[in-house]
Formats: C-alpha cells, structure tokens, sequence
C-alpha cells in the first residue's frame, strides 16, 4: 500500500509541477465516448475558424452562429435542409465534449496531422461526427454532418483561421 500511496502522490506531482502535459482524457463507454479536457480558462477573444471548402449547396447561417464562453458554433445548411454543425471549444478545465457510439464505428484519424476520432454511422440517414484536437492551440473541433467518411475529412482539412472577427 505504501508504494501504490508513493506512487500515487509522485504522479500527483508530476502532473502539479507540468500541468500542460496532458490536455484531454478520453473515456470510453458502451454508447458514447466522453472527452474531459484539462488546462486554463480562455483569455480574451476565441479565435475565429471557418470550413473553407463547403460540398455544394450549402451556405451558412449567420442568424444560427453561436459564441459562447469558449466556445463557437457554425451551421451551414443546404436547400434540403441538411445542416453541417462545425463548433470547436477551448479546452479547459472542466470542459467536455462527446460522441455516440450507440450506432456508429469510431476510426481514429488524422486531419492536417491532428489526432481526431471518426463516428462512421452504420446505418443511412445519420450524421458521421468528426473530433479532433490541436494541443498547441488548446483547441477541440467537431464537424457533425450528413457526409461520409472521405467528405467530412476533406472539409475539416479546409478549416482555417479567419483574419477578421465578428
């Protein structure tokens, strides 16, 4: 019991004395994958990111635009009424987010050499749910969109930072 109480505390102490070591902690579960993020509150403004290659139709919607306290979200919708949901949080502490497994398979995948998850839906009509993290920015995104796998990765390869803030 010593060595596991020693052990313990050493741990506590590494992580006390490097903080910004670790950024997320993935949890799984039987129907959904929690993501628990660890770091300082966001200072300032939340910078401003955008898809730059949208499949065809849609467009966003400026009324729908969300900015929260560390967080954005950006709906594009088409004439069908197909919504791309793209939000991205600043990952402190105390911060989570979280995808389903109930009816998809999680990939792990990469988008511009980031670390991401996949949720492939397994059967039609839902929505694939792409995460993936930029520790050097403290940032989490999430593209949920009715696209497949090689279409929600091409659009979340075409984020980028917006010069301009609203």
């Amino acid at each position: 019991k010593l060595c596991l109480l020693l052990c313990d505390f050493q741990f506590a102490q590494f992580i006390v004395h490097y903080p910004t070591f670790i950024r997320w902690v993935t949890e799984w579960y039987e129907t959904h994958v929690v993501f628990r993020y660890a770091g300082d509150d966001v200072q300032g403004k939340m910078p401003q990111y955008e898809i730059g290659e949208l499949p065809e139709g849609f467009e966003e919607e400026q009324e729908k635009y969300f900015a929260g306290e560390g967080t954005i979200s950006r709906y594009y919708e088409n004439d069908n009424e197909d919504v791309i949901l793209f939000e991205y949080v600043y990952m402190q502490h105390g911060s989570m987010s979280w995808i389903s497994t109930e009816k998809a398979d999680i990939i792990s995948v990469s988008v511009n050499d980031l670390d991401g998850k996949l949720a492939v839906p397994k059967e039609e009509g839902i929505n694939s749910t792409l995460v993936w993290f930029d520790p050097e920015k403290n940032l989490q995104f999430t593209i949920d969109a009715p696209l497949g796998e090689n279409d929600i990765l091409h659009i979340a390869e075409s984020v980028s930072l917006v010069e301009t803030t609203k």
